[in-house]
Order: structure tokens, then C-alpha cells, then sequence
């Protein structure tokens, strides 16, 4: 099913035909990826449609009507939340999504006055993303601490994806469900890697900034995993997170133990692939932080 959706508002009018049978998907304006289904997200105000037009050039004014062929299509049209929080958040798709899935993951709790008002007092767009990131730790670390520290190890990283040998068979059945509801991570059809939205790890890393020692303990926390993991036939797709790892500045009285471990397993991987560069410098690095 084709839509020519047109938006009228607080942006410059904006028209843009999608055939919904191609893949993959088109990624424009409010147009996001929700819980794995593509979902076209109209914003009250800010990016309202005023008509909805099929292929056959046949206007839908009804939006329901509108919504239910697109659920037979598996796509969403998400009329959620007033227009002000798109001007909030800077028209940003990515700020707006992490807003909605707080939004549904609190259900009847949710006050949509409350949250405007929180929002609206801060400086900037950036701040306010910053902060929904914030509410949502919040909420999870009322639920469960450990839930909400993975949330901030999985963003800590400046990589794109964390493969799934990163977590324990606990977090993979418990904690991790409830993080790709919230929307803080994606995983592949085979739930062999987790992507993390770009928004959540900018979002939490700039949160982190003004809390040093929460910076250091998550970042001590990550290398402490890394160190125990990287052994054996799996580091290989660990490398990545190892390296990311090794840019951290840890407390030294207590993260340098688990900084030289990694470093060692990381100069013993490079000697298996006869890289000994790498190795030597590795292990250089490690003996530094030993003496």
C-alpha cells in the first residue's frame, strides 16, 4: 500500500510518497523503526497529516480508517503525545521514540502534563533528550538496579553494536527484554548482536558527564566484564568492545586491575594472529600499569 502523507505545521510543509511493500524501509522526518515494526509517527501540531492519500490517488480523511490499513500493511501510525514535545525535543525522530516507548512502558502512570512541564524547563533540545534518557533510568532503577546499570554499560561504548557473548544468560532472559521495550536496544532476527540507538548512547554518555564517579564505577563495570570474557574462542568478536573499553579513565585504585587484565588477553589475541605489534604494545601498556 502506497501513502502520500502531507505535513502541515510548525516546519516548512513537507510532501513525501512511501511504497510500503518495498524494503527497506524509508527513514524520513518522523518515519522510525518502534519495537522492530516500522511506524510512521504523526505528531499532534508539529507534523500533523492533513490527508492521507493511497495509491489510487483515493484520499483517506479518516485517520482510524487510515491506521487499520496500515495495520494490515504491519506498519503503526502512532498519534501519540501533543505536538509541543516535538518542539521540545528539537523535531528529532530518535528523542521523540525514546519519549514514546517511556510513555507506553508506563502506561496508566504516565502524566502528560508532568512531563512537558519537566521538559520544557530545561536550556536546550539536547538537555531535554538527555533528560528522557534519564527518566527512563530512573524507571528502571526503581524496577531493578542491575537492569538499569546494563542500560548504562550498554551505552557507554562508542561503538555501534555489543555482540551477544557481552551478556550473561540472566541478562539475555531477564534484563534485556525489558531494554528492547524501553527501546535502549535492537536486536538482530538472531539475537546474535544488540544495536544501541544512536540517541540513547549520546544521550547517556552526556547524562554520565556530570556524574563522575557513576562514569568511573560503569566504566570499571565494563572492563571487569571484558576482562573475564575475552578468553577463549570468543574474543575474537569481542574486539571492538575491548578497544572501545581501553579509552575509558577509570578510577586507577580500582578500574587499572581489570584496564591491565584486558590488555594482556588483548596482547595474547594479537600473538595468536601473529600481529606482534599490536601485541608487544599491548602488552607494553599492561606492564605500565602493573609496576
Amino acid at each position: 500500500m502506497g501513502y502520500t502523507y502531507h505535513y502541515q505545521g510548525c516546519c516548512s510543509p513537507l510532501t513525501s510518497s512511501i511504497d510500503w511493500s518495498s524494503e527497506p524501509w524509508p527513514s524520513h522526518g518522523a518515519l522510525e523503526q518502534h519495537h522492530g515494526r516500522p511506524a510512521l509517527v504523526l505528531l499532534e501540531a508539529a507534523f500533523w497529516p492533513d490527508r492521507l492519500v493511497d495509491v489510487k490517488g483515493t484520499v483517506i480523511e479518516d485517520l482510524e480508517v487510515g491506521a487499520r490499513f496500515a495495520a494490515k500493511r504491519d506498519f503503526l501510525i502512532l498519534f501519540q503525545i501533543a505536538g509541543t514535545l516535538a518542539k521540545i525535543l528539537g523535531n528529532s525522530a530518535g528523542a521523540f521514540t525514546s519519549a514514546l516507548d517511556y510513555k507506553t512502558q508506563l502506561g496508566k502512570e504516565f502524566s502528560h502534563k508532568s512531563f512537558i512541564k519537566d521538559l520544557r524547563s530545561l536550556p536546550s533540545p539536547a538537555s531535554a533528550a538527555v533528560r528522557v534518557c534519564e527518566m527512563v533510568y530512573e524507571r528502571l532503577k526503581s524496577k531493578d538496579a542491575d537492569t538499569a546499570d546494563l542500560m548504562l554499560l550498554t551505552s557507554i561504548f562508542d561503538i555501534q553494536s555489543i555482540p551477544h557473548v557481552f551478556f550473561s544468560r540472566h541478562q539475555d532472559n531477564q534484563q534485556i527484554p525489558l531494554l528492547v521495550d524501553y527501546g535502549i536496544m535492537e536486536p538482530t532476527q538472531d539475537r546474535e548482536v544488540f544495536s544501541i540507538p544512536g540517541i540513547i548512547g549520546s544521550c547517556t554518555k552526556s547524562w554520565l558527564q556530570s556524574r563522575e564517579s557513576e562514569k568511573s564505577r560503569i566504566e570499571e563495570l565494563a572492563l571487569s566484564v571484558l576482562a573475564q570474557k575475552f578468553t577463549g574462542q570468543e574474543s575474537d568478536i569481542l574486539v571492538p568492545c575491548a578497544l572501545a573499553a581501553l579509552r575509558f579513565q577509570p578510577n586507577p585504585l580500582e578500574g587499572s586491575h581489570y584496564q591491565a587484565a584486558l590488555l594482556f588477553q588483548l596482547s595474547q589475541h594479537y600473538i595468536r594472529l601473529d600481529q606482534n605489534d599490536k601485541a608487544l604494545q599491548h602488552l607494553g601498556h599492561c606492564l605500565s600499569i602493573r609496576e
